[in-house]
């Protein structure tokens, strides 16, 4: 059985930010939370850097789930 937590978004911006330096400890992140009436996200972006998929092998893991009001 999976047990799903819950983390509200500030936090996970808070783990995603000591993932990055723990593993890219030389480059500068931006990490900027959004919060809106249907939901929130998390933006990463820096520039100079790691590739994109090695970011995404280090915080991947925080991904929830999307919405695509196009898909019924």
């Amino acid at each position: 059985m999976t047990t799903t937590a819950y983390i509200p978004t500030k936090d996970v911006a808070a783990l995603i930010r000591q993932r990055l330096d723990a593993h890219f400890a030389d480059v500068k992140f931006s990490v900027r939370t959004h919060q809106y009436a249907g939901g929130s996200h998390v933006n990463v972006s820096w520039h100079d850097g790691p590739a994109t998929w090695q970011v995404d092998a280090v915080i991947g893991h925080f991904c929830g789930t999307t919405f695509d009001g196009m898909d019924d």
